[in-house]
Parts: structure tokens; C-alpha cells; sequence
């Protein structure tokens, strides 16, 4: 969004919460335009607008909508229905059924997301193994709770300004290339190590 759309925006809200706006100066207006344009600033116009519509359709308190708020309203707007956490252990169950020996197969049908908390194909082989009652009271509550977990975090950093999370996966590339570093000198001192003993 620009930030001549991000003050159209802005005067949409100006008009909805004028009592709020009322002792605004034109340096407090020029300061929220310029936040406002920064943390939307991978968001298109006409989604940020029917995300404010939204807001003052169903406000009953009265009072502007942080910018939070509308992120939110973006999300839940655009965002295809998400899987409850019963649902997802639904799929994992029926795949567990299967997985004593297809276990790549199932694992492979799963969707992406649960494919990603499970791990690997032989994390299922190894809970099809399990006891009934084990697999539907532990497992089910790990999962659950794992589940629910990573659907509040995929939330919170789908909400972030795109500079944002380039930053974080920045970050986490570097802490993975330095991890790898490390284990690679680690496995190369061994090996050394192993050589001098040997001659």
C-alpha cells in the first residue's frame, strides 16, 4: 500500500471516529500515514480497505482499530477455513491406520503443514505400532497441542510486514549454516582425531 493510499485509508477512519481524530495535527497525520504505509506495506489497498469496512461494521465500543486489529481482520478475511485441531488429528489417525507398512504413502497424503509437526513417514509407522489407548490419549494431546501451537505462530508471522519475516528468515538461515559449520568441524576434529590414533 502507498502512502496516498494508506491516508485514504486514514480518512476513512478520520470520517467513522471523528471525536478521536479531532485533535490530530498534521505531524501526528503524517506520522501515522508514514507507520501505518510501513507495516502494510505488502498489502494491497482495496484488502486493507474492506478490512477497516469490517471493523466499523461490527465495532460497538467506538474507538479506531489499531493496526493489529486490522491485520487480523485481513487474516480471518483471505484465509481459507483452517483445520481445527480435532480435524487435523482426524487425518492423522486415518493415516496412522494404514502405516505399519505404507507409512510413506499416508505420510504423503497429509498435508504439508501436518507433514511438517509430524516429521517423517516413520514417525507414523512407530505410533501405528502403539497401543489404541496410548496413540488416542498421549499422542493426541502432543499433536493437539503441537498443532494449535503452529497455527498461532503461521498467524502471527503471516501478519508481519514482509521486511519482517525476510529479517527472521534471514536470522534462521544463519543460525542453520552456523549449526552446520559447527557440526561439519565437529565431524572433521573426530575424523582427524581418528586418523592420528590410527598412524
Amino acid at each position: 500500500m502507498t502512502k496516498k493510499e494508506t491516508a485514504q485509508i486514514l480518512e476513512i477512519l478520520k470520517k467513522a471516529y471523528p471525536n478521536f481524530y479531532k485533535g490530530f495535527s498534521k505531524e501526528d497525520a503524517k506520522d501515522a500515514i508514514e507507520l501505518w504505509a510501513m507495516m502494510f506495506e505488502d498489502e494491497d489497498v482495496f484488502t486493507v480497505a474492506n478490512a477497516v469496512k469490517a471493523h466499523i461494521a461490527m465495532d460497538e465500543k467506538g474507538f479506531p482499530p489499531v493496526i493489529g486489529q486490522i491485520k487480523s481482520k485481513i487474516q480471518a478475511l483471505s484465509r481459507k477455513s483452517i483445520m481445527t485441531e480435532f480435524e487435523a488429528w482426524e487425518k492423522v489417525k486415518n493415516a496412522v491406520r494404514n502405516s505399519l507398512y505404507n507409512s510413506g504413502e499416508e505420510y504423503n497424503k497429509l498435508p504439508e503443514n501436518i507433514q511438517k509437526l509430524i516429521g517423517s513417514p516413520l514417525t507414523l509407522r512407530e505410533w501405528a505400532m502403539l497401543d489404541v489407548l496410548e496413540l488416542d490419549t498421549v499422542v493426541q494431546s502432543n499433536f493437539m497441542r503441537s498443532y494449535r501451537a503452529r497455527v498461532e505462530y503461521e498467524k502471527e508471522y503471516l501478519a508481519m510486514p514482509k521486511s519482517v519475516r525476510e529479517f527472521i528468515e534471514e536470522i534462521s538461515e544463519s543460525i542453520n549454516s552456523e549449526k552446520k559449520q559447527k557440526e561439519s568441524m565437529k565431524f572433521m576434529n573426530e575424523f582427524l582425531g581418528l586418523n592420528q590414533t590410527m598412524e
